[in-house]
């Protein structure tokens, strides 16, 4: 392949994207994120993301082209590294064989990412989720169920990190992911103009019960920080509270986990009114 590039050194300059992955704001400065391992970088490459270039180490360079279930594009370099210059590089051990690095998108306006205000629409919104690998989880529980975009606030973590990619298997390539510089303004035009019903998430005794609970054909449900919950300002926004019964003495769920069951239940849910 012409579009392989033999390195012996870390210091190419070519190489400069991968440089110290563990400082995470400049990647995303640069409008770049990483993909780790052969999976996540698999679908990178079939993602509308453009790809910038692909890095493997040198004992993979007889396999990867094997390895990968699909084509590398011929305008994509593939640069290789003896592994220990590959460590040198990104600052920490590497055992996956290959990495690669997409150019983020634009971030676009709410209304460019949702469907007709006449069609059911489910929407997972994470305000304030702090951990990459929560976020990985409920994104990868998002794509499984049906969800039609992510909603993330000003606090929420980079959904385009390389833990919450290698979390989500790369399905945030895939899902429609908007940023809100206002999460609370943005939650009340969702439900003003769109039509959407906001369903808190949450541990409050006085929720409804999740399997007794009918939900709308146009919802959004809210998940809250992992140990603060929803901020008041969120929670006031919300037309329901809703609650995952549990076993006495179990205080809580990890909030990845509890995404996946709200999801399930909501995008099996036939009826389409919430009580009062």
């Amino acid at each position: 392949m012409s579009n392989i590039h033999f390195f012996d050194s870390a210091s190419n300059p070519k190489l400069e994207a991968y440089q110290n992955l563990k400082d995470a704001g400049r990647l995303k400065r640069e409008g770049r994120f990483i993909t780790e391992g052969r999976y996540v970088t698999e679908r990178l490459l079939l993602s509308d993301y453009d790809t910038e270039s692909l890095l493997i180490s040198e004992n993979r360079v007889e396999s990867f082209r094997d390895d990968l279930q699909c084509d590398v594009p011929s305008d994509v370099p593939v640069y290789v590294l003896p592994e220990k210059e590959i460590e040198e590089l990104v600052g920490f051990q590497f055992h996956r064989g290959i990495l690669g690095c997409g150019k983020r998108g634009l971030n676009l306006d709410i209304e460019n990412i949702l469907p007709s205000s006449e069609e059911p629409l489910l929407l997972s919104i994470c305000p304030d989720v702090g951990q990459a690998e929560n976020l990985g989880q409920i994104i990868r529980s998002s794509r499984a169920f049906g969800v039609d975009a992510l909603i993330l606030g000003e606090s929420c973590c980079d959904p385009f990190s390389r833990r919450a990619l290698r979390v989500s298997m790369g399905n945030a390539l895939y899902l429609p992911i908007y940023t809100s510089s206002n999460i609370a303004h943005d939650l009340a035009h969702l439900k003003v103009d769109w039509g959407i019903e906001l369903v808190g998430t949450t541990l409050d005794e006085e929720a409804l019960s999740l399997p007794e609970t009918q939900f709308h054909s146009r919802v959004g449900l809210i998940f809250g920080n992992e140990s603060k919950g929803m901020r008041q300002e969120v929670k006031d926004l919300c037309d329901h509270l809703v609650t995952i019964p549990m076993q006495t003495g179990m205080d809580s769920l990890n909030v990845g986990v509890a995404a996946g069951i709200f999801l399930y239940q909501v995008a099996n849910e036939k009826v389409v009114e919430i009580p009062e």
